[in-house]
């Protein structure tokens, strides 16, 4: 699964810099996670090329404020600092990315007959507990 910024209406691509972000660029999906009983979602995002800017707002490398230790020991999060990985909260994902998702990728793991949520059903406003 992938998102790819530099898309969306009203957003310039001077925009997308000044916030850390490379337009017109594909960003993999590492993980999703939640955390503070549902009240915290946040998406580990990696550029592929593992150089370059990093996104510079809530939640990113040096947010003092948002990554307390608590925090970090719930989600299992030891470094912040790997080059091209940072972490986004869902809210901004969706302001500055379009997502997509390959279909065998929403497959791995599941069994016949059985409906398995994918990351993708996460992310959109098709999920009701978001």
């Amino acid at each position: 699964m992938c998102g790819s910024c530099g898309h969306v209406d009203g957003i310039s691509p001077e925009h997308y810099r000044s916030v850390g972000l490379s337009p017109s660029h594909c960003y993999s999906i590492v993980q999703v996670a939640s955390a503070k009983d549902g009240n915290v979602r946040l998406l580990q995002l990696r550029n592929p090329w593992g150089t370059g800017r990093k996104w510079t707002g809530s939640f990113s490398d040096n947010d003092k404020e948002n990554w307390t230790d608590e925090l970090k020991r719930e989600l299992s999060v030891v470094d912040l600092g790997n080059e091209g990985i940072f972490w986004m909260q869902l809210e901004y994902v969706r302001r500055y990315f379009t997502l997509s998702q390959s279909a065998l990728s929403a497959r791995v793991g599941q069994k016949q007959g059985e409906r398995q949520s994918s990351p993708l059903e996460w992310l959109t406003a098709s999920n009701p507990r978001l």
